[in-house]
């Protein structure tokens, strides 16, 4: 019996879907589709009116749904924590992001990946990927009201990188974009494993675009390799989406960038053993991504997730009913007797609960004696503490917490559009900032340090390095500013 899965991937300006079904005899298309949301009569939510188009012409009952967020949607972080453990990093995970989101953390969902990367003692590597609450929950009413119950919720172009791992000769380290007319999505690829996605805009105008993509590219590759504290060369680069569909668009960019680069087709290239192709409508550029999305679980792809049905394993019930009842009377004796413990338990608990209190208690009669009334002696020390502190803390002492997009902002407000400056490299630090670029002269660099020592959230700004380039025309420069 075969099993079928059902890819969705939602874009700004369109909806793909891909039904495979998985057999004996290998992977088949059993349905294909994608509708342009301008071909669309007016509606009140043109998305919604795709899906329930889609879901006409491609019957997905019976098969496990895995749906995709644009990821021009998401914020993407690499991070490195000191823990391990899933919990643990899912605690801190709101305090790390915190500082670097355009959004406040309370109206974030968000998943991690964990990373094989160098990383200092006791420490671990992540990938993180982060949308607003408003977007997941307009994107579930959306699904909703088309009758659609996705499994997975996933970042869209994710899964297609993965899959390209199983290309033959494919490099260790690569790169994939997923091309739109205005936007584009970099997956950096390392030993197999997604290890830094990005995100960037784009120009309508054909030279102009392609040389706004090379430029994020070539400041993508050192970045990465600042990020990952890797080398990373990649040996190809794949392309796919709308925007990589112009004929020309891949021998153009392969010499800007002086790698190959190719257009992905998976079907053709990624030995995914399909019984027979689609037929002709098929448009590998546009279906990737969504065939990509239903291989995902039939592949074993690891991929964020940012919602699963919550009664999904409902479907399974007949199947298995004796066996879960078999379980479920092996588990009912093992609670009670655990139950009969647990009394037990919180009977000696109870004890030692009452000797600690009173021992709190005892502590703060003898470090506050001042204080006469005692109603919850943790939280009382605690405030009288912070009174402490604050009575003995210096003025000029207090923490300032800076955040990221605010120093971008000020950077980018602060220096005038007469100034002839690129600027290619900021690493943000816990105290101050390391700024590069490159100017017409030497006077330009001091107009630069000038007006950002006018800024209120730095403390000085000291030129670190000033040189032409080889070819004289430039002066490349580096700038320290202290928070």
């Amino acid at each position: 019996m075969s099993r079928k899965f059902f890819g969705i991937d939602i874009k700004q300006d369109r909806v793909s879907a891909v039904l495979i079904a998985s057999g004996m005899k290998g992977l088949e298309v059993e349905s294909h589709a994608c509708v342009m949301l301008a071909d669309l009569p007016e509606a009140e939510d043109k998305t919604v009116e795709a899906l329930k188009t889609i879901v006409a012409d491609i019957d997905p009952a019976g098969s496990v749904c895995m749906v995709a967020f644009s990821a021009d949607q998401m914020s993407f972080r690499n991070l490195s924590v000191p823990f391990k453990e899933t919990k643990k990093i899912k605690q801190i995970l709101p305090f790390e992001l915190e500082p670097s989101l355009p959004f406040p953390i309370d109206d974030a969902v968000t998943d991690f990946h964990v990373l094989d990367l160098p990383q200092p003692t006791g420490h671990i590597a992540l990938l993180t990927a982060t949308v607003e609450k408003s977007l997941w929950n307009s994107l579930r009413t959306r699904l909703s009201a088309a009758g659609i119950e996705a499994d997975t919720i996933a970042v869209s172009g994710h899964d297609t990188a993965h899959c390209l791992n199983r290309l033959p000769d494919i490099p260790e380290q690569f790169l994939m974009i997923d091309m739109e007319p205005r936007r584009g999505t970099l997956f950096a690829v390392h030993s197999g494993r997604i290890c830094l996605i990005r995100g960037f805009g784009l120009d309508d105008d054909g030279p102009r675009r392609m040389e706004m993509l090379g430029t994020h590219i070539r400041r993508t590759l050192p970045a990465a390799e600042e990020i990952l504290g890797i080398v990373f060369v990649p040996g190809e680069l794949y392309i796919t989406g709308m925007g990589a569909m112009p004929g020309d668009f891949t021998e153009d960019l392969a010499r800007l960038l002086s790698i190959p680069v190719k257009k992905v087709n998976l079907i053709q290239d990624a030995g995914l053993g399909f019984i027979k192709p689609p037929d002709a409508s098929w448009r590998p550029l546009l279906m990737d991504n969504a065939l990509a999305l239903a291989l995902s679980k039939e592949l074993n792809a690891p991929g964020f997730n940012f919602g699963v049905r919550p009664f999904t394993a409902m479907k399974q019930w007949v199947t298995y009913k004796k066996n879960i009842l078999q379980i479920a009377f092996l588990a009912g004796a093992v609670l009670v007797a655990a139950f009969a413990n647990l009394l037990f338990d919180f009977h000696v608990m109870g004890k030692r609960i009452d000797e600690m209190n009173g021992r709190i208690e005892a502590i703060f009669r003898s470090t506050f004696p001042q204080v006469t009334r005692i109603v919850d002696p943790v939280q009382q020390m605690r405030a009288e503490i912070k009174a402490v502190r604050e009575t003995s803390s210096l003025s000029g002492d207090a923490a300032r917490t800076v955040r990221a997009i605010d120093i971008l902002n000020d950077i980018s407000s602060r220096i005038p559009d007469r100034i002839d400056v690129d600027l290619t490299q900021l690493v943000i630090g816990p105290d101050n900032v390391l700024l590069t670029g490159d100017t017409a002269t030497f006077n330009m660099v001091d107009d630069i340090k000038g007006v950002l020592e006018k800024s209120e959230l730095f403390t000085s700004v000291t030129i670190s390095s000033a040189n032409q380039d080889r070819s004289g025309n430039r002066v490349v420069f580096k700038l320290k500013i202290q928070l």
